[in-house]
């Protein structure tokens, strides 16, 4: 309203400069349609005022003119207001997907590290089943039993018997048991 009172009040040309400013503004603090109806409404009072005092060609002329100008102050307010929009979804967008790629990422990692976990877990367990089957095989091996490496031998299959099975009880007394029934009379 005091843009209109400023309009009445001062004839002197400043008019559609305020008119323009007045679009810009209605433009950023209203939705499209009311501030299409409040510009209208607007110009139909800009063209009652200036009717009082140039003819009605000029009116015409000259709010087709200030209309222009108006519409076009008010559409680049408008596609600038869409831009921070898009602009700000965008951020939003971008940050979510850097979230999503570190979660990614991390997910990789973690995957990559179970299958190293798990390969190493067999490779590990085929090793020791192999050693405890070959240290087996050599303890039952009438040359080695009377050696004297078999109480070493046997150690040895008790710790892998230890390392793979907690229960070890039983393999033990099977292995002290074979190398003194290998034993020398």
């Amino acid at each position: 309203m005091f843009t209109l009172a400023a309009i009445y009040c001062f004839l002197g040309g400043i008019q559609p400069v305020l008119l323009v400013i007045l679009a810009v503004q209605v433009i950023l603090s209203f939705r499209p349609a009311i501030a299409l109806v409040y510009l209208s409404l607007m110009n139909l009072i800009f063209a009652w005022i200036g009717s009082r005092y140039w003819s009605p060609g000029g009116i015409l002329v000259s709010m087709f003119a200030y209309g222009s100008f108006q519409a076009f102050a008010a559409l680049t307010a408008y596609y600038a207001r869409r831009a921070e929009h898009a602009n700000t979804e965008l951020l939003a967008t971008n940050a979510q997907l850097l979230s999503t790629r570190s979660l990614l990422e991390e997910s990789a990692r973690r995957q990559e590290r179970l299958k190293l976990s798990l390969e190493l877990h067999d490779v590990a367990g085929h090793k020791l089943t192999a050693l405890k089957l070959n240290l087996q095989l050599l303890l039952r091996n009438a040359a080695f039993a009377m050696s004297k490496n078999c109480k070493a031998a046997s150690s040895l299959r008790m710790n892998c018997s230890t390392i793979s099975a907690p229960s070890s009880a039983s393999c033990a007394s099977t292995t002290a048991s074979t190398c003194v029934r290998h034993s020398p009379p």
